[in-house]
This record gives C-alpha cells, structure tokens and sequence, in this order.
C-alpha cells in the first residue's frame, strides 16, 4: 500500500538534488508539496490508493538552468553594491549577463 507513497517521495527527492546540482530549475512535485493546503486530522478523507499530484507541463520559453556557487560573503555583498542590487539572485543574473556581454560569442 505504501508503494505510490514512497515513488512519490523518491521522485520529490530526485527532483530537489536535480535543482541544488543545477539540473533543472523547475520543481513542480516540490511546488504541490509545499502548496498542499493544511488540514485537521479529523478533517482528512482516506483514498484506497494514493495518487500523486500531476506535474504541470514545463514553463512557456526556453528550458531554465540554475547556476549556484559560493563565494565570499564580503565579496558578494562587495559585487551587491557594485551591481546596485539587492538579492544574491541579482548578483548572479547581473554577473551572467555581464560575462556574456564581454566575452560571448558576439562580443565581438
């Protein structure tokens, strides 16, 4: 009986390692896990058998990648107030888009 329960967890599991390693930047079975609404126990009805979320179809666009390294914290937030931003997020697209401007393809 717990066998579709356990898939399921192997699969939000492999989904998560997949976005840390920067596989992938789409976690759908992590966003209906965490989005799942909270109820009494009292208010939960058995299945006979489980049947686990539906993953939505890929985002519109072009596949996403994540980047993640680690660096320095008073160099990063050196590159925060250099790039006047705010979030380690912005540091990492605003640097991205930097090294492509001067040393992609087209940079000429």
């Amino acid at each position: 009986m717990t066998r579709p329960v356990l898939d399921f967890l192997r699969k939000v599991e492999d989904e998560r390692r997949r976005s840390e390693e920067g596989e992938t930047a789409v976690t759908p079975l992590a966003t209906a896990v965490a989005s799942a609404a909270g109820r009494r126990i009292s208010e939960v009805v058995t299945m006979p058998v489980f049947r686990a979320p539906r993953t939505p179809p890929p985002p519109p666009g072009p596949p996403m990648q994540k980047i993640h390294y680690a660096k320095p914290a008073d160099q990063v937030q050196e590159a925060k107030d250099l790039l006047g931003v705010w979030t380690f997020k912005e540091v990492g697209e605003k640097t991205f888009d930097y090294y492509l401007a001067y040393e992609g393809k087209d940079s000429g």
